[in-house]
């Protein structure tokens, strides 16, 4: 005999953006956008008309990240500052470690979520690579995620 359960059901939307600036290091895509130490990138997700409903969804975005394969550079010296429609919701360290394997498809991604605090029709995602690090060193961006959850 089945156990089942018939719980209510919840709506979650997810917008998902791949990035794709640089050819090797996404996983599974193989894609991934890079930023250079003093480097600054924009990215947008615009939403739909009708999902955006002021006050009626609280939102989160998860950016997939990791560091570059260049392990003889400390991780602590990598930082990032990050805004969401003008407002910074990370500036500092990142808890990234170094891609693995060296020069190849890193399988080591970690995602990052943050709160939307101003939720718009368009949004625009800023980061800058205020790393403590040399000119080639990097941080990539293999994907980004807004994600809409009812009040």
């Amino acid at each position: 005999m089945p156990i089942i359960s018939n719980n209510p059901t919840s709506t979650n939307i997810v917008l998902f953006k791949q990035l794709t600036g640089y050819p090797n290091y996404g996983n599974p895509s193989r894609n991934a956008d890079i930023l250079y130490t003093g480097d600054q990138g924009t990215w947008t997700i615009e939403l739909p008309a009708f999902f955006l409903i002021p006050g009626r969804l609280r939102s989160q975005l998860i950016i997939s990240a990791v560091l570059d394969d260049h392990q003889n550079v400390p991780a602590n010296r990598y930082s990032a500052r990050i805004s969401i429609n003008g407002n910074v919701v990370h500036n500092g360290r990142l808890p990234l470690q170094h891609g693995t394997p060296a020069g190849g498809m890193f399988m080591n991604w970690r995602q990052l979520t943050f709160s939307v605090p101003n939720l718009r029709r368009i949004n625009r995602i800023t980061i800058v690579n205020t790393s403590n690090t040399a000119p080639d060193d990097w941080i990539g961006l293999d994907w980004m995620e807004l994600r809409l959850f009812p009040q």
